[in-house]
């Protein structure tokens, strides 16, 4: 979400009127402060983002594809009226222009009707031109593409609309602009678009100290979140831990284990001249950022997304992975205190973040928003 505001505040400073249209409005709170010309309204929701709704569960995700499918993407009905959702509201904001990000049924709404800059991280914006997206992790995909096009195209004519030829022109657009450090785009070897430097609005230059603090961010939201807080509190004051709108139960234990909790996010300059080590559930926009100021990682990976990041950590020899579903306290703990003492993790990291910081200096959201408003002329 960060990405679309700092693409949007370029945008406001060029004059242009910005609409957000998201599945989550309470998420915007990540964009204080807001600039006053904004308009906020509810996107159509996928079905496999709703509790009880029949399209999420527990089926393992190997390719882009599958996730599209376990969203709700394996439904034709599904397809159609998100298809027809945001139709209307195209009709009711009447843009010149579209900024997508992760968001294609929006994309298929507007094709062939409005100019779409496609944008996203390495992950979520994989490449067009591919006939069937590849399996990211080493196993079969759970929903063959061909069924998956075929509701996508059934949809389509009841919509009106031109059919797909394949699966991956879902996510074609005008222009698309990925944001990312390369070493953590999964696509690296087939993409043809330019890969585009993080937009991380709160990134300042940063590098490890003699920290000796164990840095946490995970999601609220994490199923069987008491494991972690579990192994938290076994290290007390050493911790310090953001988790927005932790739950008020875990939150009590871990201060009366002695953590610091943090209600707010901390700047990365802060975090680096305090701590050895990050904990986190694999955000690639916090494990880009604390990477870059030379601190190891530990991520618990609840999702392919997350996994792929974890992996890219372990093969760098910066951190370790360890997949939510396998962790238990005692191995969290375990990889942990190994993280702590491992002192060529600790040198490489460094190395590492000394190289990719500057990168991180360029900031993608200037360049969309001139694409985006070239598009409108």
């Amino acid at each position: 979400m960060t990405a679309l505001g700092g693409i949007a505040r370029a945008l406001s400073r060029r004059g242009a009127r910005v609409t957000f249209a998201v599945q989550r409005l309470d998420a915007m709170r990540a964009l204080r402060p807001l600039e006053d010309s904004w308009v906020f309204v509810q996107a159509p929701v996928w079905p496999g983002l709703l509790v009880n709704a029949g399209f999420g569960g527990r089926q393992p995700t190997v390719t882009f594809g599958d996730i599209l499918a376990i969203l709700g993407l394996r439904d034709s009905g599904v397809v159609e009226f998100l298809v027809r959702g945001w139709d209307g509201l195209l009709n009711a904001t009447r843009p010149d222009a579209v900024v997508a990000d992760f968001a294609p049924m929006l994309q298929l709404a507007a094709r062939k009707r409005l100019p779409v800059v496609a944008t996203g991280n390495g992950f979520s914006l994989p490449p067009d031109h591919l006939e069937a997206y590849p399996p990211l992790w080493n196993s079969r995909p759970t929903f063959p593409e061909r069924e998956l096009l075929n509701a996508i195209n059934v949809a389509l004519e009841r919509c009106g609309r031109p059919a797909l030829a394949r699966l991956p022109e879902i996510m074609a657009a005008e222009r698309r602009m990925p944001h990312s450090l390369a070493l953590f785009d999964p696509y690296g070897d087939a993409r043809r678009d330019r890969m585009l430097a993080p937009i991380l609005p709160n990134w300042s230059p940063s590098h490890v100290a003699e920290g000796d603090e164990i840095f946490v961010y995970f999601s609220e939201t994490a199923h069987g979140a008491e494991r972690i807080y579990e192994a938290l509190a076994r290290y007390g004051s050493r911790v310090r831990i953001h988790v927005p709108n932790l739950a008020g139960t875990y939150l009590d234990k871990l201060r009366a284990a002695g953590v610091i909790f943090e209600p707010r996010p901390l700047k990365i300059v802060d975090i680096a001249l305090r701590s050895r080590i990050v904990v986190s559930h694999g955000g690639l926009g916090l494990v880009s950022m604390t990477l870059a100021a030379g601190l190891p990682q530990l991520v618990l990976a609840p999702d392919l997304e997350k996994r792929l990041i974890g992996e890219t950590v372990a093969r760098l020899g910066v951190g370790r992975l360890l997949p939510w579903s396998d962790a238990t306290a005692d191995s969290i703990v375990a990889n942990i205190d190994a993280l702590c003492a491992d002192v060529n993790i600790r040198r490489r990291a460094s190395q590492i973040g000394r190289t990719i910081a500057p990168l991180l200096s360029d900031d993608a959201s200037e360049i969309i928003a001139d694409s985006v408003l070239s598009l409108c002329t």
